[in-house]
């Protein structure tokens, strides 16, 4: 086996060849491999350009109650009707999970400038104290112009009508027995 002298340098590790072979292949990227190894990156990871584009424009995290919300929704975005398979799926998952208000997966993007908002209702922390939308006075809205969430708004609405439903039959059993009970007192 030969000696390494002086002159010659000891053979690199493996590790560090390897990674010195892709750099030159890096810094030849073309601008469209970058850009398409950006593009594979965040589909991995699960984040599209679109997503990015709404959290960069959010400026107020605020509650509405989409049963009886101030204005009616247009989803001018999203023109598929609604599939009632889905509904349900949504409508189990929900009461499964339980609702919780600012996860990413229940918020409604609503399109609407900061001029139509009342000032006192804008909070940008989406972990703090939530506030009511509150409309300014000056605001012509007809319509809330909003991003997808047709289905997750359809299953909120099926679970009160069935809570509401719930609700109504324990009143009318309680009025049920009152009345019995006032017919046994007299």
């Amino acid at each position: 086996m030969p000696e390494a002298t002086l002159e010659e340098p000891a053979p690199e590790a493996p590790e560090l060849w390897a990674t010195q072979s892709l750099l030159p292949h890096q810094v030849r990227e073309s601008a469209q491999e970058m850009e398409e190894s950006k593009r594979m990156t965040l589909q991995v990871v699960g984040i599209n350009k679109a997503e990015q584009a709404k959290q960069k424009v959010i400026y107020s995290y605020n509650l509405i109650d989409l049963t009886k919300p101030p204005l009616p929704f247009e989803n001018e975005f999203n023109l598929h009707p609604l599939n009632p398979t889905r509904v349900m799926s949504m409508r189990n998952a929900l009461l499964s999970e339980g609702f919780c208000v600012f996860v990413q997966e229940n918020q409604i993007m609503i399109l609407i400038g900061p001029t139509s908002v009342d000032p006192s209702c804008i909070m940008m922390d989406p972990h703090g104290e939530p506030k009511p939308l509150v409309l300014n006075n000056l605001c012509l809205l007809k319509v809330f112009s909003i991003i997808g969430s047709q289905h997750r708004r359809e299953a909120i609405i099926y679970i009160k009508k069935e809570y509401q439903k719930k609700l109504n039959n324990i009143v009318a059993v309680i009025e049920k027995k009152k009345s019995r009970w006032s017919h046994l007192k007299s």
